[in-house]
């Protein structure tokens, strides 16, 4: 046998993965990794997404390099970072017992110089891949053939691509199972769990969705093995029983699976991801017709990062809002995937990952948590505690983030809360990254880290679309659509052709020329390249509804990560909780022994002061606890409800924790105040001082009510403050202790808007304030009666009610900006 120098530009090793066999050409690369876009997909929670590689020159050495992996590489029970093959080597990833890959040195006559072995050269029944990656350094934009399905081979749980050899160059068939396999008359089993025969990593497939049993030539009984989402044959429902033919499509999550020769296969996804047809967007008011978008139309294929930029006014935020249907374009399509996206955005908004400029996240998190409760949000119901923190550390991994994944997100650089919004997007495994102004605020370093996060990106298999302002790293992108004043296409095309278009030195020129004569710019560009029709998008393109995410779990996470967040902030948490001690401490401080008893002659007014400070004190706590809640998270919140997030549920889980904050709040005043003050002789239901601690604790709620209702009305922080000050001193003047409000219609009319007066109403007859203080008004809610306090009971109800509603209308009706 020859040594393999001597074949330097022949095949010289093999490299295997499970039943997978990939032969290594001279001066080629073989990528290992879990990522799709991988030469080998090796689908283990032991590998990272780009683990190793495989290489050898032209010499005929070959050499195994970990890639900087998370677990790292293992060979003879040894962790190395890079190794030469002499004879043959097992390469164990992310553990000395990891996923194995085999590297056998082999010796094949040598085909052309710099060419891969031809397809039907099979050496010991190697089954030869189609051609190179497109890479971030590769001329001429991505290949036809693009990125590759996640799925997992026969079952083996360790590889998960494979192309067939007799399919021809180019075919693109994923081969999923053999006809070998078929023969055996053996069930198939297809989910996300490694046990399964065809195993999709896709958040859309449930552990075990579906199963398949007869044969090819008479067809496949579909069983559903109760899925979240179900399968579709040709676009349309499957129910169990369904046959499965040679000639259909069988659709399970993202993936679509053929019957061809004897083999079930997946076809190569198209090319294509993203089509803007003819978009325009127009306003009219008072009889005045402004147009955003004029007849916008690009491209977006997979594996390519396209950068949308232009002066001020020129629409890239009308047109990002007109991508991500949150804004549906006035005319024209949007077409993702063949299918049209205005017309399945129910079923296509979890494909598409959207980040818009403000960070989505919780500051007052560590990254690794924010990230759970976002898995917990986000994943199906299916997703054990186990699957959920795979994929959580799949994208700290893949965004460079494990330094971090312990640290508050608010003590980190704004590139590393980018990289985290970008992560929240990566649980979903969006097959569509859109980004509105990621780089906005940072520093050029910073700007350059996240771009190339993004190429990162658009090279594993995604196609990414960046609107930004900045120039600096367009070169980064494979296209670069510039809009001018008026939303009209200028330019569309390589980076690198930017500025001798338009004959330009700078970037700066090129903007001032579009601001100056939009309209030349917007006529030349279509001049040259005429818009082309556009296929119509499939009627029924059989995709997958996201999953519909279970109501208790929705519950249960947002009460969990609100009590996280209060729980993180120490000084947030511990000034809750000493505000009703200072409130109450300042109680003390009225004069007179009396207390909510007799009061003395020295003080004949202390029961009344004494009810205004607690009253007036619980509802500033009230409302202090939630004037900000909603404003300070709206991004996050539009953002989860965009991806299945009830606002029913997170009105309710807001109230849940106002409702059990406020009751401890309300508890600890009233206790402070009774170590230093006389209690009621008598109350009505009860002790006297426990129906002050529900009277207390009734106009807490409801101001928090209140304050929930300012918070989602308001458009920043900033106008928080005016609008909890302003409410503070109504609820102070309209209680009825400071002023008389009974007897005063236009009082009473306003003051049944106001907390305070209804759980005044109530203490005041709990103590009988009428019959302690003969000189405060005859108001007939202060009565020491049933009724009385009943319908102080009741106002602060409907109070909480109708603020409850109005929130919740206001949260339904919100739009996101992207």
């Amino acid at each position: 046998m020859n040594e393999p120098a001597e074949h330097a530009d022949g095949v010289v090793a093999v490299v295997e993965a499970g039943p997978i066999r990939y032969p290594l050409s001279a001066g080629a690369t073989v990528r290992i990794g879990r990522d799709p876009g991988s030469d080998i997909v090796v689908n283990h929670p032991l590998a990272s997404r780009r683990h190793a590689q495989v290489s050898a020159d032209h010499s005929g050495t070959v050499l195994v390099r970990d890639l900087g992996s998370a677990n790292g590489s293992f060979a003879a029970g040894r962790r190395v970072s890079e190794a030469a093959v002499a004879a043959n080597m097992v390469l164990n990833l992310g553990a000395v017992d990891g996923p194995a890959v085999t590297i056998t040195r082999t010796v094949v006559p040598a085909g052309a110089p710099g060419q891969a072995p031809d397809a039907g050269a099979k050496v010991d029944s190697i089954i030869p891949l189609a051609a190179p990656r497109f890479g971030a350094d590769t001329p001429g934009g991505p290949t036809a053939l693009g990125p590759l399905n996640p799925v997992t081979a026969a079952g083996t749980g360790a590889v998960g691509v494979v192309r067939d050899a007799a399919a021809g160059e180019g075919s693109g068939e994923t081969v999923l199972v053999t006809a070998d396999r078929v023969a055996r008359g053996e069930s198939i089993t297809i989910g996300r769990a490694p046990s399964n025969t065809i195993v999709l990593d896709d958040p859309l497939v449930s552990r075990h969705h579906a199963r398949l049993t007869g044969s090819p030539q008479d067809g496949y009984r579909v069983e559903d093995l109760s899925s979240l989402n179900g399968v579709q044959i040709n676009g349309h429902p499957a129910p169990s029983g369904s046959i499965f033919r040679a000639g259909d499509r069988l659709g399970v999550g993202r993936t679509t699976l053929l019957i061809s020769d004897g083999r079930i296969i997946t076809p190569e996804p198209a090319q294509t991801a993203l089509i803007a047809d003819e978009l325009g967007f127009a306003i009219t008011s008072h009889r005045k017709r402004k147009v955003l978008l004029d007849q916008v139309s690009f491209q977006v294929h997979v594996g390519s990062l396209v950068a949308v930029i232009g002066p001020s006014g020129a629409g890239k935020s009308t047109l990002l809002r007109a991508i991500t249907g949150s804004q549906p374009a006035t005319s024209g399509r949007v077409i993702y995937r063949g299918a049209d996206l205005y017309e399945n955005f129910a079923n296509l908004r979890q494909r598409i990952g959207v980040v818009p400029q403000d960070d989505v996240v919780h500051r007052r998190l560590t990254v690794r948590k924010a990230l759970r409760y976002a898995a917990q949000l986000r994943l199906p119901a299916d997703y054990d505690a186990q699957a959920r923190e795979h994929e959580v550390n799949r994208v700290i991994d893949d965004l460079g983030l494990t330094e971090h994944a312990d640290t508050l997100i608010s003590r980190i650089s704004g590139g590393q809360r980018k990289r985290v919004s970008v992560a929240l997007e990566l649980l979903t495994q969006p097959e569509l990254l859109l980004l509105d102004e990621p780089t906005s605020g940072l520093d050029p370093g910073m700007d350059k880290s996240v771009m190339e996060l993004l190429r990162a990106q658009a090279d594993g298999g995604r196609a990414v679309l960046v609107v930004t302002h900045s120039t600096d790293n367009l070169s980064l992108c494979d296209q670069v659509l510039i809009l001018a004043p008026g939303g009209g296409v200028a330019y569309f095309g390589p980076p690198s052709d930017v500025l001798a278009y338009f004959g330009a030195p700078r970037y700066a020129e090129v903007f001032q020329s579009l601001s100056d004569d939009p309209a030349r710019h917007i006529n030349r560009y279509r001049q040259l390249y005429p818009s082309t029709p556009v296929p119509a998008p499939s009627p029924s393109p059989g995709m997958a509804k996201p999953p519909l995410q279970r109501r208790g779990r929705q519950w249960r996470t947002l009460i969990s990560r609100q009590l996280a967040v209060i729980a993180s902030d120490r000084s947030y948490a511990v000034s809750t909780l000493l505000l009703p001690v200072i409130v109450g401490l300042m109680a003390l401080a009225i004069p007179g022994d009396g207390g909510f008893g007799v009061p003395g002659p020295d003080n004949p007014g202390e029961p009344n002061q004494l009810l205004v400070i607690i009253i007036v004190g619980a509802g500033f706590m009230g409302m202090a606890a939630t004037i900000r809640e909603l404003i300070g998270e709206r991004a996050i919140f539009l953002r989860e409800r965009a991806v299945g997030l009830s606002p029913v549920i997170y009105t309710g889980a807001k109230i849940f924790v106002l409702f059990i904050l406020t009751l401890i709040q309300s508890a600890l005043l009233v206790s402070v105040v009774r170590i230093g003050k006389t209690g009621p002789q008598e109350g009505i239901w009860t002790d006297g001082t426990i129906e002050l601690a529900i009277a207390a604790f009734g106009t807490a709620f409801a101001s928090g009510m209140i304050g929930l209702l300012l918070s989602a009305v308001v458009t920043s922080s900033e106008q928080t403050m005016p609008a909890l000050v302003i409410a503070v001193m109504a609820q102070l003047v309209l209680c009825g202790g400071l002023i008389e409000v009974t007897g005063r219609t236009v009082m009473e009319t306003v003051a049944a808007i106001a907390p305070s007066r209804w759980g005044y109403g109530q203490a005041s007859a709990t103590i009988d304030l009428r019959q302690l203080n003969p000189q405060v008004a005859d108001d007939a809610l202060w009565e020491h009666a049933t009724g009385a306090w009943s319908h102080g009971l009741i106002g602060l109800a409907a109070i909480s009610v109708v603020a409850g509603i109005l929130t919740l209308v206001r949260l339904t009706r919100q739009r996101s900006s992207v």
